[in-house]
């Protein structure tokens, strides 16, 4: 009894790490599972509190996903961000929403930037190669701002 219980605990492990890792990618349409992974070129700007464009900045996204999790970073010359939390919902036109709240490091030197904490929500299109979005920034630097991202 105690061998199969090991042998059918094993197959459950290697059958969800395979799952995890490669399967669930292949059937994304019947989970509702969007596969956003990837590294993704962003254009913003960050905006006055009236809507007017203060600065644009540059940077990449990159989206490691799994079935089971997700984790983004967001690199720019400037800093450097972190996911803590993130969710994907698949809306009804094929678009899917990625929500997540994150921490920012500055790089060493930046003088105009203190971390902070945000959050940040992207629309995808139903091809996954763009998305547009919004972010704002609180604990240590308040702003908000627009970004485009491409694949």
């Amino acid at each position: 009894m105690l061998a199969f219980t090991i042998s059918t605990g094993a197959v459950y492990a290697l059958l969800y790490w395979l799952f995890n890792r490669y399967g669930w990618r292949r059937v994304d349409k019947i989970l509702g599972i969007p596969d956003l992974g990837g590294v993704w070129k962003i254009v913003g700007k960050s905006l006055t509190l009236e809507g007017e464009e203060k600065y644009p900045w540059t940077g990449t996204l990159s989206i490691t996903q799994r079935w089971d999790r997700i984790a983004i970073e967001l690199q720019t010359t400037q800093s450097t961000s972190h996911s803590e939390t993130a969710s994907v919902l698949l809306q009804p036109d094929g678009k899917a929403k990625l929500s997540y709240s994150y921490q920012n490091h500055p790089n060493m030197g930046e003088v105009e930037l203190n971390k902070h904490q945000g959050f940040c929500e992207l629309v995808f299109d139903p091809n996954r190669q763009s998305a547009e979005g919004h972010y704002f920034n609180s604990l240590g630097r308040y702003s908000i701002g627009r970004m485009k991202l491409s694949k």
